[in-house]
């Protein structure tokens, strides 16, 4: 029995080392090892019978002997594990979705699906699900922002823009209904605001005009609303350049890429000439320059109307960048 119990020992030092010879691949390849293709050590003795027919379990990882005492267990399953309890197998995620500053709880409640759910047991599912949504908003304040956030992603879907804009602008939002700055003030007013602030910081190109022709609010609202959250909030940042705005404007122009090449090369030259203007108008009047040394037709109300520049705007800032570039 003494000398059972020290070949246990021992085999249990040598599965140590064997534990130990993978960490390296670990760390090094950052795969797990299969464990599959680990032979059993011959050195294994049954302290029952004192067998060496010892073998491993598929379905588990431990080593048993023919008389069926488990020699070995409680070893590590390193492989990985594929369970998925839904009804798409397609969908091995273990977690749910992450953390969200664009939903109003954050995304961390829970949703009641219908899939799967049999027709008597349906009606209830969806009186829960009702429940549920209304446990989600027990406050005016999470009132507003679900209707904000609503908003918030209809108007990202209008504008085309990234998520990284969504998240930012709800991340503003909230700072602003913590500072009671919506008080008075319409909710679409406020989130178009946060909207164009977020995009200033990202340096997408995007004006007052744009957005509030795309969503449906006053210019000179925009432009007040924003000023006034960036004066709350702190926020300073660079301006757009005017050559963010190039490659999307000759895009919508239909422009060939000559055009968008010879407008950004105009906008390097003048770059430290100080002439004063929007971006957006110095971008269109640098494609129009661009358009007229390289041969291409284009109007000025085409470009203008494009841009939403005026063609005297255009005209204007062309006249000046023709004169400092001498083209």
């Amino acid at each position: 029995m003494i000398e059972s119990k020290e070949n246990i020992y021992q085999v249990n030092r040598q599965l140590n080392t064997i534990d130990l010879e993978f960490e390296p691949q670990i760390l090094t390849n950052r795969r797990r090892p299969n464990l599959d293709s680990v032979q059993t050590p011959t050195q294994l003795v049954c302290p029952e019978c004192g067998s060496t027919d010892i073998s491993k379990s598929p379905d588990s990882y431990e080593y048993l002997c023919v008389c069926g005492c488990v020699v070995e267990e409680d070893f590590i399953d390193r492989g990985k594990d594929w369970r998925n309890f839904s009804s798409d197998n397609k969908n091995r995620s273990h977690v749910g979705r992450p953390k969200s500053n664009s939903i109003h709880d954050g995304g961390l409640g829970t949703d009641f699906g219908l899939k799967g759910v049999s027709d008597d047991n349906k009606f209830l599912m969806l009186r829960l699900r009702r429940l549920q949504q209304r446990s989600r908003i027990n406050s005016n304040k999470d009132r507003n922002l679900a209707t904000a956030f609503s908003r918030l992603s209809l108007f990202i879907s209008r504008l085309s823009l990234p998520s990284s804009v969504r998240d930012l602008s709800a991340s503003y939002y909230r700072k602003v209904l913590d500072l009671n700055l919506v008080h008075g003030r319409s909710i679409d007013d406020m989130i178009s605001a946060c909207v164009y602030i977020a995009c200033q910081e990202l340096h997408i190109s995007r004006t007052y005009d744009e957005i509030a022709e795309i969503l449906g609010v006053k210019t000179k609202v925009l432009a007040r609303n924003s000023r006034l959250i960036k004066s709350k909030l702190n926020i300073k940042f660079t301006p757009v350049s005017p050559s963010e705005y190039i490659p999307r404007y000759v895009s919508n122009l239909g422009l060939s890429p000559q055009v968008e090449t010879k407008s950004l090369e105009i906008i390097h030259e003048i770059k430290d000439k100080n002439i004063s203007g929007k971006p957006s108008a110095l971008a269109a009047s640098a494609i129009y320059l661009a358009c007229r040394i390289l041969s291409e037709k284009v109007s000025q109300d085409k470009i203008a109307e494009c841009t939403n520049v005026s063609p005297v705007t255009i005209r204007k800032r062309y006249q000046l960048i023709n004169e400092v570039i001498n083209c």
